[in-house]
């Protein structure tokens, strides 16, 4: 029995010590997880920290890229506003010299077209005078009846070509388009102004063409062409002057050429504004009065082409 109880007794004391040494290092073992979990979530808290501070960074950057942003559009938006107002000004001033000069040319076709009726009057009595004269007189008297006629007749044009451009210039010519048979116009025009091609021996050509009808005012292209040739016979002494009719399948283009005493540069950069020729010897050489080609080139507009020289 002694010797049953010290067993049981050294067996339980071993047992002690297993379960004290379990427990010890079972408690190690927990006090080193804890430590390591305490870790892991200070590091954690940490490292959303870190997040956190960076994120408020980013989003105080953005406040303030946006804030930036926002004062550079406001800085925009009013140049644009005073880019506006400018150009609200301006074109309220363009306007109001749009009318002054409107304005002006009315006045000026108002004006010539008084004037050229005071004009025209005395001119018809001139010329109405002379033509009856012209079959009285003989001789140097009728002569001098003639020169008086023809200078009449030159004038009394005159009259009439610049207020034609005035009214042109003014706004009052109102084209009406239609359906025009090419041969008919190029008849008409040409026929007009064989006499004066023969008076200055030229040769008045017309090539032939393909076109048989445009669509225009068959009254202002008439009248456009024969300021145009005209002109071309004028300045052409004993020589050709051709007329050639050209579709490219968008426009229909009219080419003059001719012989004449041709241009140089100065005048071709001038050659479509009025009295243009009048300052030079070829205004006297050819009797123009450099308006032919101003008039040829505004009825080319109004009806909705252009023209070039070369």
């Amino acid at each position: 029995d002694i010797g049953c109880h010290a067993v049981v007794d050294l067996m339980r004391a071993g047992a002690r010590d297993i379960v004290d040494t379990t427990q010890a290092n079972w408690q190690q073992t927990l006090s080193r997880r804890l430590e390591a979990g305490l870790a892991w979530r200070q590091s954690l808290a940490r490292g959303q920290e870190v997040q956190v501070a960076a994120l408020r960074a980013i989003a105080e950057r953005s406040q303030g890229d946006q804030v930036t942003l926002q004062a550079e559009l406001d800085v925009l938006r009013d140049q644009l506003e005073a880019e506006r107002a400018v150009v609200a000004q301006t074109q309220s001033r363009l306007e109001i010299q749009r009318g002054l000069a409107l304005s002006a040319v009315r006045a000026k076709a108002a004006f010539l077209s008084n004037i050229s009726h005071e004009f025209n009057t005395p001119l018809s009595s001139i010329i109405g005078y002379c033509e009856l004269l012209s079959d009285e007189l003989e001789g140097e008297a009728a002569a001098d009846i003639e020169r008086i006629h023809a200078t009449a007749r030159l004038l009394a044009n005159l009259v009439q070509t610049v207020l034609n451009l005035a009214r042109i210039e003014s706004g009052d010519i109102h084209p009406v388009f239609e359906a025009v048979a090419v041969n008919e116009l190029l008849a008409r025009t040409v026929g007009r102004l064989t006499q004066k091609a023969r008076d200055n021996q030229v040769e008045l050509v017309i090539e032939p063409f393909e076109v048989d009808a445009v669509v225009t005012d068959p009254l202002r292209l008439q009248e456009a062409l024969t300021h145009v040739l005209e002109n071309a016979i004028r300045f052409t002494n004993s020589g050709t002057v051709t007329l050639r009719i050209l579709d490219n399948g968008q426009e229909t283009l009219f080419v003059v050429s001719d012989d004449g005493i041709g241009m140089d540069e100065a005048t071709l950069a001038s050659v479509f504004d009025p009295f243009s020729a009048a300052d030079t010897g070829e205004a006297r050489i050819g009797g123009g009065s450099g308006l032919a080609l101003a008039i040829a080139n505004q009825l080319t507009r109004v009806l909705g082409g252009r023209m070039e020289a070369s």
